[in-house]
């Protein structure tokens, strides 16, 4: 199978690696691993081109990009030059746990919650539109991206923390906990509360990665949750 991410996207991350060749790329990404291939992912493949020369091949049409301050790569920043320039290639970003939709989803152009496994706080996602694998598309448009100047700063990101929850604990954390959870393998019910199932799919995993299996999520098991 022949892939290949998607030009738009290209242009965008050499936009930011030209502006920070230094930063860090920890948590960039843009084929998908197999955890995304098992679910709906513009980190797949999915995309095929219809026409022309490139006929059959497959198109990823999403790009994860790391939040890096210090280096001046300020994910906030990026994404919020991208919503203010009303980009037509954009189909949803999603950042620090939140997402934006483009000209054709929902409430174009404002944040909304998301709610999904990942918070998406140490990286920012960046999905284009797929134009039906139109070999002229959006998602291979190459015009520069708009982006807001690249400011190093000092200070860590305001992103608040998750909080420590264990059995008996209740509410939204306890279902991102069991859909994390469920991301990795377990099968569990996502119900917000934190019962026997759940502190034992916990403590199951805190043992696979080495951590105390005392069923109480803080911030070693959100990290490796997160990982």
């Amino acid at each position: 199978m022949t892939y290949r991410i998607a030009k738009s996207l290209d242009v965008l991350l050499h936009q930011i690696d030209g502006a920070a060749p230094d930063r860090d790329r920890q948590s960039d990404g843009w084929i998908g691993d197999e955890r995304h291939k098992s679910r709906e992912s513009d980190h797949n493949p999915w995309v095929i081109i219809q026409s022309g020369p490139e006929r059959g091949t497959r198109i990823v049409t999403a790009l994860d990009i790391t939040h890096d301050r210090p280096s001046g790569v300020d994910c906030g920043l990026i994404v919020q030059g991208i919503i203010d320039s009303r980009d037509e290639r954009v189909k949803y970003i999603i950042w620090n746990s939140r997402i934006c939709s483009g000209n054709d989803g929902p409430k174009a152009w404002a944040w909304r919650s998301y709610r999904g496994s990942n918070p998406h706080n140490r990286h920012c996602h960046i999905s284009v539109e797929d134009s039906n694998g139109d070999p002229n598309g959006l998602f291979d448009q190459t015009d520069p991206w708009a982006l807001h100047t690249f400011v190093p700063v000092d200070e860590p990101p305001i992103i608040p923390p998750r909080p420590t929850v264990k059995r008996g604990s209740e509410g939204e954390f306890v279902k991102v906990l069991q859909r994390m959870l469920s991301s990795n393998g377990y099968t569990i019910k996502i119900d917000g509360i934190f019962g026997p199932a759940t502190d034992k799919a916990v403590r199951h995993f805190q043992k696979s990665q080495g951590l105390t299996p005392d069923g109480i999520v803080g911030p070693y098991t959100w990290e490796q949750l997160e990982s």
